[in-house]
């Protein structure tokens, strides 16, 4: 019997990224539909965080997704998101996370096998 391959789509990149934050405490909703980012999370009245997911097979590095860093950090020095953006990247199990400034990203956690 073949082995299921030790990566996470997209589509479930983003289920366990929603299960992470609510384990810290969020709410959280799935964004549906073209956007640049895949939840909006709140916890209390700290304001909102936006997330983009990205996944990769292979060990990924911020540097792959240059593409996706110029158009966030486009919308948040236009003043288009209305709380903190962060590009979450899942690679080989673990969750590589950056928050997004007007000058590019900065990672806030990364190397956690979160699952």
């Amino acid at each position: 019997m073949r082995q299921p391959p030790n990566y996470e789509t997209e589509r479930t990149a983003g289920h366990t990224a929603r299960r992470l934050l609510r384990s810290e405490g969020y709410e959280v909703a799935l964004v549906a539909g073209p956007s640049p980012y895949d939840l909006i999370a709140w916890k209390d009245r700290a304001g909102f965080l936006f997330v983009m997911i990205r996944s990769s097979r292979s060990k990924a590095s911020l540097s792959r997704y240059r593409a996706e860093l110029e158009w966030l950090t486009g919308l948040v020095r236009e003043g288009r998101i209305p709380g903190d953006l962060e590009l979450w990247i899942r690679s080989q199990s673990e969750w590589l996370r950056y928050r997004i400034m007007v000058g590019g990203a900065v990672q806030v956690g990364g190397g956690s096998s979160w699952s």
